[in-house]
């Protein structure tokens, strides 16, 4: 059986062409996504996971 070359993903460099293009097409989507009720759950339910990212956990609330 062929043995394969394993790849060390953190040498390779993208072109910055390439990663604009990406955020641009994928930051409409995440933030629709984020303003929905959905993903206003989601993120409140993160938080709550993670409270190491926020400094005051009710400044961030999606809850209204």
């Amino acid at each position: 059986m062929e043995k394969y070359e394993i790849i060390d993903y953190s040498k390779i460099e993208l072109p910055d062409e390439l990663l604009t293009s990406f955020a641009e097409a994928f930051a409409p989507e995440l933030r629709k996504f984020y303003e929905s009720d959905m993903g206003k759950t989601y993120f409140d339910n993160w938080l709550r996971k993670h409270p190491e990212y926020t400094e005051d956990k009710s400044a961030h609330s999606t809850k209204k």
